[in-house]
This record gives C-alpha cells, sequence and structure tokens, in this order.
C-alpha cells in the first residue's frame, strides 16, 4: 500500500494512508527533515529471550537486541519509552498483544501489529483509544501477514466490478 508523500504545511508534517492522519510538531527553528527523508535514525531487535537470540544461527545482527516479553510489564515499558515505533510480530495477539500496545500507549509510542485477530483489534482500541489518543501513540493492526490476502483479494475483486453494480466509491482507496 503506498501512504504516499508527506504533506508539508507550517512546522507540521502530515501522514496520509490506511485511513491514518497525524501531525508531527517540530519545535520553532528546528530544521525539518526534507519530505523523503527515511524517519529511521537507529533500529533495534526485542526478543523475549537472551538465549533465544544467541541460539540463533548465522551471525548476530549488527543492531542492538533487547529483552522485552509480554508477560513482564516493565520490560514492556523499558522497551516502548525507547522507541518510536515498535512493530509487533509475536502472537497469538489475544494473548501477548494487548500487553505492548498498551507499553507503546502509556509511552506515546507507535505500534504497529501484524494481527489479523477481530476480538484483539475491537479490545485494543476499545481499550487504549483514549491513553493513544493523550499520549499521541498510534496503535495500528493488520498491518500485514493475515490482512495481506485480504486486501489483495478486495483489490482484485474490486477491478472486476462493472457498472452498475460497482461502488460510487471507497474512501482512501483507489480502486
Amino acid at each position: 500500500v503506498d501512504a504516499g508523500e508527506p504533506e508539508r504545511r507550517g512546522g507540521r508534517r502530515h501522514l496520509r494512508g490506511l485511513g491514518l492522519h497525524r501531525q508531527v510538531r517540530h519545535p520553532r527553528g528546528a530544521q525539518v527533515p526534507p519530505p523523503n527523508a527515511s524517519p529511521l535514525r537507529s533500529l533495534a531487535l526485542a526478543d523475549r529471550s537472551w538465549d533465544r537470540v544467541a541460539a540463533a544461527p548465522g551471525p548476530a545482527p549488527d543492531v542492538p537486541i533487547l529483552v522485552a516479553d509480554a508477560s513482564d510489564p516493565a520490560s514492556l515499558a523499558a522497551v516502548a519509552a525507547r522507541a518510536r515505533v515498535l512493530l509487533s510480530c509475536a502472537g497469538p495477539f489475544r494473548l501477548h498483544g494487548r500487553q505492548v500496545a498498551a507499553a507503546c500507549a502509556e509511552a506515546g509510542a507507535d505500534c504497529l501489529d501484524i494481527s489479523g485477530e477481530p476480538e484483539f483489534m475491537e479490545r485494543v482500541e476499545a481499550d487504549l483509544h483514549e491513553v493513544a489518543a493523550k499520549n499521541g501513540s498510534l496503535i495500528v493492526s493488520a498491518c500485514g501477514f493475515d490482512s495481506i490476502p485480504a486486501e489483495l483479494g478486495f483489490l482484485f475483486n474490486s477491478r472486476q466490478w462493472t457498472p452498475p453494480s460497482a461502488p460510487l466509491g471507497l474512501a482512501g482507496v483507489n480502486c
């Protein structure tokens, strides 16, 4: 999915795509990065066990390795406090995902996950919306894995529609 280039308005950056809208405010006089600059300044990987990382085949990646376990709220809070964006890939999300999303919402970090579990997504939205909004955190589910087949199926089918059965339009979707 192409979210497009960020729009610039004054000292704010507006990101549009996937139905998301977020303003990033830059302090007066701060240097604003060019529109095509990567937002990645640093990268770290996290796992719930140092032993699992050490046992992985091949050379260790040349990035910091952090340890965080969904059953340890303090470790999640520590990782979320260091993150601007956290990509969550550890499921099943109905068991392990809410704790990660909650830590991000509390810390003001954005959390993207690959869940396609409707119960999890609805519960996180109901439980964490207010704290995430207050702290400027975006919690976005279905960023891959389970959602990709459905999105590709929708895209394929939308291209098959012909009048009079074609929809008049879909917000945010280029059919």
